[in-house]
């Protein structure tokens, strides 16, 4: 960021430089006027009183100094301070002498002092009173300090006592905001955010003697990208995101063609019919503005309750809503905006891409394809030239907003409520895109332009409030746009929202005692419409009449009078959640913890969700919740989900996925034939932990629900009859799952009998919870040898009271599974360690060669990792030795997060004996919804020694030739038919 600093007045940097010029300049122009002042003719008298003074003086100086011996010394230091204080106020000829004494070293070198010669400190809140940089200032802003560097000495601060303490060694010295930055021509800011030191070591590198930057250029040890990018300490250092995380996971969403071609398809139609556009909207606009302002909103019909809600609070508290446009991307809504007296801008042909239904869910197909829409309309109406205040539905007035905007003496150009949320995505500003003020320029034209062009990276996302932060930033410090985020820790609240509702109860008892009233209330942070008119209701927000819920307009003639109460109708549905009435009778919601909605949900990684890592403000709330007993968590069953997987609405996949990663429990139904459990509720249930940080292994990815399904349709029907594969005729037979994360693949394989044995391995950070989950779906408890150092299997016990506290009984034997770790650059680490700590009565679950499948989901991320993926497999697999001995079945299902690595698995594998076969048709025929999930099905052969396969063709080929090369005895015999033959012609 860069700023121009105002002046301070006349004693301020103007001044000094005036005098270092006066002092410059001491011995021309001075002694000539010095010079000139002595030819000045003298006055006798004058000449008389000063010679009587002098005499006077010295004889009475003298007999002093011969009585008090020291008051001469006393006088001679009080001369000299006073000459430090003139010194301090004026840099004199007498006190730039003294300066040029040495003081001691000073703080940069020479090779530094090119672009730093000096540094103080300053408190954080008193800059940031001082500058009002438009970011939220961060808690503890009290006790902690700024850094601030200064080019050359002429920047430092005035007082030579401060400027000298920052230019030489020795304590930083600190100041105030005011005095540190009188002399600064430019100011230079950059906002750090400081990692925790436990899991980050983190450095700065300001490079001095370039060009100027005005971007962070970012550097992390990072093995792979994207969704599947991780931490690793042994990795060079390279160039990464600024969305970026301290894990390597990254939460920038790159579009797909769909995207380009869905965005492409709309700006097509909105070029085509922009000049009618604007005509028809500008006509409008020039009715209903005042002060050149209006209220922007965009509903479909699914939110258009909401709409109603808002013109009925609006009205029933006397607001004039005379200045506020709807664009309805629907018939529905437009007959319902209308009939409520709005003015509405409709074009079938610019709305026609968002869909009627509500959205389910933040973040879903349908609230990404809104987002676009408000895109659309806050664009037009700002490139008309009229500034806006635009608003979600789910608003609430109390005063006028624009009382607020009209009056602030900074006059930002853009100004957002605070979301609240500070993950990485939405650093700096944390800008909430439901609720913003624009004033019409140059400048905030370039921010929506650019926005209205990133429309790919907003259907990408399904949000375009990560698109926007983004964008705020790079125009900030591209066009000077200035940005003001009203921070939801301002001591009036003037702008609460859903954050404050769930997380800040303080906030909402001011509300409801009445002490505190602010502009408006937004009810973001809520999971879907149904739970804001909840709150809504408890908290006195509600205005609209049940009976008009979904109604045509055309059925409900005078909709203000049929439809508006003229009080707010008030009910309550959670006893934990604020109210402005008593509901000790109702339900909790929280079940005593803070609630968190799902405000940002876990990544799924091909519906392009966002990952629920939580930053470091909200992490002890997410702790607040894990921590929860496990009968309360909520138990989503997949089977549940997956009967839409067949149908053709788009993105039907995407949102089923969603819902499954956003679910603390995963459940998987056992079928009815399993052996494993005679009960009707037999069930596989995963626990997730989106909270996890440091690997992806926390939740339970679409890649390991598809191979599941796809192994159970496809061997299922060969339970009992397979003598091929397998102990004990299990289709699969014994089965080795690399990169198992949750476990869900690995316990539906032996649950269901597909597999007489899995071996489940992970890397060590995702033991902990690849063994809870093993835990808690085991029948048996386990056989507990002290003298065994497993640091795995004998963590592993029995769950007789239902898996997670759930209704459900453990339906997996111990006997049937097993948790190892297995790094693949360590094989020669790990292998053997498996081996050592079996026991007496259990084979060694890593037994090289001795498995009859193995199977994988997204283990092709990362170049450097594929040579030791294959290294693994080459290991573990069997190959083809007998007729009775096959070799091993290897399946790894994936999505391509790297198309480096997913050329090398294909170039590398010949180099391990194996040989890479994609099989995806087979896939698609199990499973269509793996096609829009873009899943890929890889089938790895093992291929047998060359010398091996060679005395086998010799082998076949002697065989063959055998049996077509007749014997003598029969040639003879065939040539003594013929002669017969031949005579018996002759004859006849």
């Amino acid at each position: 960021m860069t700023m121009r600093i105002p002046s301070h007045g006349s004693s301020g940097g103007s001044d000094s430089r005036r005098l270092a010029s006066r002092r410059v300049h001491h011995n021309g122009q001075s002694n000539n006027t010095n010079k000139e002042r002595r030819s000045t003719l003298i006055n006798p008298t004058q000449v008389i009183t000063l010679v009587i003074f002098s005499i006077t003086s010295f004889y009475l100086g003298t007999l002093m100094g011969s009585t008090f011996q020291h008051s001469g010394s006393v006088s001679t230091n009080n001369n000299q301070q006073n000459c430090e204080e003139v010194c301090k106020k004026y840099i004199n000829t007498s006190t730039e002498k003294c300066n040029t004494q040495p003081a001691g070293t000073k703080r940069f070198s020479s090779k530094l002092s090119h672009w730093a010669t000096g540094l103080v400190s300053i408190n954080r809140k008193d800059l940031f009173d001082a500058y009002d940089f438009g970011v939220p200032i961060t808690d503890g802003a009290e006790n902690q300090d700024v850094l601030m560097l200064y080019n050359d000495r002429n920047a430092m601060p005035t007082k030579r006592t401060l400027s000298r303490a920052a230019e030489y060694n020795g304590d930083i010295p600190h100041t105030t905001a005011e005095e540190a930055t009188e002399n600064c021509d430019t100011m230079n800011v950059v906002f750090i955010k400081n990692p925790d030191p436990k899991t980050v070591n983190q450095c700065f590198a300001l490079v001095g003697g370039q060009y100027q930057g005005y971007h962070v250029q970012k550097w992390q040890r990072l093995i792979g990208g994207g969704a599947e990018g991780k931490f690793d300490k042994t990795a060079p250092l390279r160039v990464t995101g600024r969305m970026t995380m301290a894990n390597g996971y990254d939460e920038l969403f790159s579009p797909k063609d769909k995207h380009l071609e869905t965005h492409q398809a709309i700006l097509k139609t909105y070029f085509t019919y922009l000049t009618k556009i604007r005509e028809d909207l500008d006509a409008i606009l020039k009715k209903i503005a005042v002060n050149n302002s209006v209220v922007v909103m965009t509903v479909n019909k699914g939110q258009s309750d909401l709409l109603m809600n808002f013109v009925c609070s609006a009205k029933a508290r006397g607001f004039n809503l005379g200045n506020v446009i709807v664009f309805p991307t629907d018939t529905f809504s437009k007959d319902l905006a209308e009939g409520l007296g709005l003015a509405i801008y409709y074009s079938h042909e610019l709305m026609d891409h968002v869909p009627e239904r509500d959205a389910k869910r933040y973040g879903d197909a349908t609230f990404g394809a809104i987002m676009l829409a408000k895109v659309l309309c806050v664009h037009l109406v700002n490139d008309l030239g009229y500034d806006l205040l635009f608003q979600d539905v789910d608003v609430s007035w109390y005063k006028n907003p624009f009382d607020f905007f009209h009056s602030d003496d900074n006059g930002f150009d853009v100004y957002f409520q605070d979301d609240g949320n500070r993950q990485q995505r939405f650093a700096p500003y944390s800008a909430n895109s439901g609720f913003y003020f624009v004033r019409s320029n140059d400048r905030s034209k370039i921010l929506f332009r650019s926005m209205l062009y990133a429309g790919d990276l907003i259907f990408a996302a399904r949000s375009h409030q990560q698109v926007l932060v983004q964008l705020l930033a790079e125009n900030n410090s591209l066009t000077g746009l200035t940005v003001k985020v009203l921070s939801r820790d301002d001591s009036e609240f003037q702008f609460p929202s859903g954050y404050h509702y769930h997380m800040r109860k303080d906030v909402m008892k001011q509300m409801v005692k009445g002490d505190k009233t602010p502009y408006v209330f937004h009810m973001c942070w809520t999971l879907n419409k149904e739970e804001k008119v909840h709150y809504m209701k408890q908290m006195g927000m509600w205005y609209m009449k049940d009976t008009c819920i979904h109604k045509k307009a055309e059925s409900l003639g005078d909709i203000n009078s049929a439809c508006c109460a003229a009080k707010p109708i008030v009910e309550c549905h959670y006893k934990d959640k604020a109210s402005i009435i008593p509901c000790k009778d109702s339900p909790s919601k929280d079940n005593g913890a803070k609630n968190l909605p799902s405000h940002n949900p876990p990544i799924n990684r091909k519906s392009l969700l966002i990952l629920n890592i939580v930053s470091s403000n909200q992490s002890s709330h997410c702790c607040i919740m894990r921590s929860q007993t496990a009968a309360k968590m909520k138990l989503t069953v997949f089977q549940d989900y997956a009967r839409s997987l067949s149908g053709d609405g788009k993105d039907v996949a995407s949102d089923v996925f969603f819902e499954l990663a956003n679910a603390e429990l995963i459940g998987y139904r056992v079928p009815n034939d399993s052996s494993s459990s005679n009960e009707d509720n037999a069930m596989v249930i995963i626990k997730q932990h989106s909270d996890a940080k440091t690997h992806t292994g926390g939740i339970v990815w679409e890649t390991s629900y598809l191979l599941a399904s796809f192994l159970s349709l496809k061997f299922r029907s060969n339970i009992g009859r397979n003598k091929v594969h397998g102990d004990r005729e299990y289709p699969l037979g014994k089965t080795l799952e690399i990169g198992a994360g949750c476990g869900m693949l690995g316990l539906i394989l032996a649950t269901t009998k597909l597999s007489s044995r899995v071996v489940m391995t992970e890397a060590a950070e995702v033991m902990d919870i690849l063994t809870e989950n093993v835990d808690q779906n085991i029948t048996k408890p386990p056989i507990t040898n002290n003298d065994s150092d497993s640091d795995d299997d004998n963590r592993i016990s029995s769950n007789e009271k239902g898996i997670y506290g759930t209704n459900h009984k453990s339906a997996c034997p111990k006997e049937c599974i097993s948790v190892r770790r297995l790094r693949w650059d360590c094989l020669e680490e790990d292998v053997p360690a498996a081996a050592a700590v079996r026991s007496l009565t259990q084979e060694n679950d890593l037994q090289p060669n001795s498995f009859d499948t193995i199977v994988g989901t997204d283990v092709v991320f990362c170049p450097s990792l594929v040579c030791p993926l294959l290294e693994t497999i080459k290991l573990m697999a069997r190959k083809k030795e007998a007729e009775s001995t096959k070799a091993t079945r290897i399946y790894l299902c994936l999505q391509i997060r790297c198309a480096d690595s997913h050329s090398l698995l294909f170039s590398e594998a010949p180099k391990y004996g194996l040989e890479v076969v994609d099989v995806t048709e087979e896939l698609a025929a199990f499973c269509p919804w793996a096609v829009e999930l873009e899943c890929l099905l890889l089938k790895i052969n093992v291929k047998e020694d060359t010398a091996k396969q060679s005395r086998k063709r010799k082998k076949a080929s002697k065989e063959k030739k055998s049996k077509k090369t007749p014997s003598k005895e029969k040639k003879s015999k065939k040539k003594d038919k013929k002669s017969s033959k031949r005579r018996k012609r002759d004859l006849l």
